[in-house]
């Protein structure tokens, strides 16, 4: 329901400004997802300087909000990895790619609302290196087909679409890069915990 048909999407200028004001003041679960929702929004039609004058006026309400972007990250590390044969593979493997990349693009103030693209704009800033970078968009590479592919055998079968994986159901090599792209993601875990310091926080 994230649409202009939902009063809640579809505001003024000044009421936006007032929005994302609460959503920093008043920081809990809610607000930090409604948070990543407007950040990841891109104008489509209309007067799309209106959008660009909304993000600015966002970067310039988290200027010197450590605290905040420490517990805005920390979201990355809601779900752990499992060491059972069925996952969800959007908990444990893309949203904490997505909302890490998300933070660290929230703080550098970049515009761009794609993962990949992000993900590349921060290694051109150095923020994240060459080799991280590199992993981090094959893990993406991996996981989204790995979902997608799992949500087409569901359709398939008439079942529910859901986000989760049988990794018995999988080729060797399919597991192999699984396996392989959850270590990145443990690892990516760690280094956002080390750039937000979040064990600094409760």
């Amino acid at each position: 329901n994230i649409m202009v048909s939902n009063p809640f999407w579809c505001k003024t200028v000044s009421e936006y400004k007032a929005e994302t004001a609460r959503w920093i003041e008043s920081p809990d679960m809610q607000n930090y997802m409604d948070l990543a929702i407007f950040f990841d929004a891109f104008a489509v039609a209309g007067d799309k300087t209106l959008l660009i004058n909304l993000k600015d006026d966002l970067f310039n309400k988290l200027h010197d909000k450590d605290v905040f972007m420490a517990y805005f990250a920390k979201a990355t590390l809601t779900f752990d990895t499992p060491k059972t044969n069925k996952l969800d593979i959007k908990k444990v493997a893309v949203f904490p790619i997505v909302q890490g990349i998300r933070s660290l693009a929230l703080r550098e103030r970049i515009r761009e609302t794609t993962t990949v693209k992000r993900i590349k704009i921060l290694q051109d800033r150095g923020e994240i290196d060459k080799e991280l970078a590199a992993e981090l968009l094959e893990a993406f590479d991996v996981v989204n087909p790995l979902r997608l592919k799992s949500q087409l055998e569901d359709i398939q079968d008439g079942k529910e679409i859901d986000n989760e994986i049988d990794t018995h159901t999988l080729g060797k090599i399919e597991r192999d890069l699984l396996k392989d792209s959850l270590k990145i993601v443990v690892e990516f875990k760690r280094f956002i915990t080390h750039k937000f310091k979040i064990d600094k926080i409760s």
